[in-house]
């Protein structure tokens, strides 16, 4: 039986990335530069996660907004002692890492 291959997820089946092209010509390392993959793609997305005052606290990728809460809660957990006296992750919300990270908002934080 003949192997499935997918459109590798890194270099969306490219088999290069245009913004690694100083290394080796861009070659997607993922693929090898096939631009195909064996494993079925994950159906997981990135999301920023929230606090109440609106400020990114983490970046996780998973299937689901709650399922990103969960894992940033998780994460929160084993953070160090001064990070939880500073932070309160009572009240998280996730959004898609698109919708919070625009380039605006990157600009923004890159100016200051």
């Amino acid at each position: 039986m003949a192997t499935k291959n997918y459109p590798c997820y890194r270099c969306s089946g490219n088999g290069r990335i245009a913004a690694f092209g100083h290394v080796l010509g861009g070659v997607c390392f993922k693929c090898g530069g096939s631009g195909k993959q064996s494993a079925k793609p994950s159906k997981s997305i990135t999301w920023a996660v929230l606090d109440a005052n609106g400020q990114c606290f983490y970046n996780i990728k998973a299937p689901t907004a709650a399922q990103a809460v969960q894992k940033a809660l998780v994460t929160f957990t084993r953070a160090s002692d001064e990070f939880h006296a500073e932070h309160d992750l009572t009240s998280v919300v996730a959004v898609p890492y698109e919708e919070y990270w625009t380039p605006e908002r990157i600009e923004e934080l890159g100016a200051r």
